[in-house]
């Protein structure tokens, strides 16, 4: 059984964090693809989001675990990151038909 949206997860304990869902909503959405970025993932698993900071969302086949969060890429900061998405294969923002507005949540692994 799912917890809760706003349950906090994970034990605390042997370096594990404690995170709660984080919940946000699209300001934009693209309808470009690129090949050959040049996107290089960071080694750090996690990264703190401040409120009302913005970052990139990419979804990429590429990556293992499908619906998780691949990793992140700095090549824009301090302007922003970009988070790399594990999908089944690359589809833009428009062909998901998300919008300015649409709420995505963040959910940490159970």
């Amino acid at each position: 059984m799912n917890a809760p949206a706003n349950t906090p997860r994970g034990s605390g304990t042997r370096g594990e964090p404690i995170r709660r869902p984080l919940e946000a909503r699209f300001v934009g959405v693209l309808d470009n693809r690129n090949d050959g970025r040049g996107l290089a993932l960071i080694k750090a698993h996690t990264r703190v989001v401040r409120r009302y900071d913005i970052h990139e969302l990419i979804l990429t086949d590429e990556q293992s675990a499908i619906g998780t969060i691949a990793g992140f890429d700095e090549s824009h900061c301090p302007n922003h990151y970009n988070v790399l998405i594990k999908g089944p294969r690359r589809i833009t923002g428009v062909e998901l038909q998300q919008r300015p507005g649409d709420l995505v949540i963040f959910l940490p692994p159970a």
